[in-house]
């Protein structure tokens, strides 16, 4: 096994052959991927659904759809990684980034994906847990990387640039780089 992520009722293995493979609790959801998923290359799991990001570029949701937990495919560039947290996902490669709001309802949208900057040569994407709705990125730039911040938190959001930060971790009120 590469890479393990735990929902609330089922898990999922990405296996050595690149495969993934989900199991649950005997819940009524079915936690199977939609298709064979080839050449994974970054696995992410939320409490009720996951998604899997191919080295076509290709990312593949599936899981408890009650509030339309579904990713739109970003293509382009060299695939990177996907992130997950409450209802908001986000997927990014050399090309840029796309994150969705699965909790609209018919609502606005959430300012984690209304107030998202338009990013390229993305690192790295880091989102508050839970339903706080704030994230931030590393990007990179001719002279090294730097960190851009966006959401709900004006905490997060209006934190001081950091010169070439190496990683993130966010808090439902605080960012650390």
């Amino acid at each position: 096994v590469i890479d393990l992520g735990v929902g609330k009722n089922f898990a999922c293995a990405l296996r050595q052959d690149r495969s993934v493979r989900c199991w649950s609790n005997g819940s009524a959801v079915n936690f199977a991927p939609p298709r064979e998923l080839k050449n994974v290359s970054a696995l992410s799991v939320a409490e009720s659904h996951a998604c899997a990001l191919e080295d076509s570029g290709d990312v593949v949701c599936w899981g408890a759809n009650d509030r339309g937990e579904t990713l739109p495919p970003l293509r382009g560039g060299s695939p990177i990684r996907v992130a997950q947290s409450g209802n908001i996902k986000c997927a990014w490669n050399s090309s840029g980034a796309r994150c969705t709001d699965s909790y609209a309802y018919g609502s606005t949208l959430p300012e984690v994906v209304s107030k998202m900057p338009s990013l390229k040569n993305v690192v790295t994407i880091a989102l508050s847990p839970g339903y706080t709705k704030s994230a931030c990125a590393i990007t990179k730039t001719d002279s090294g990387t730097k960190a851009i911040c966006w959401g709900a938190q004006p905490e997060i959001v209006n934190a001081p640039e950091l010169e070439n930060p190496k990683s993130l971790s966010l808090s439902d009120e605080s960012a650390c780089a």
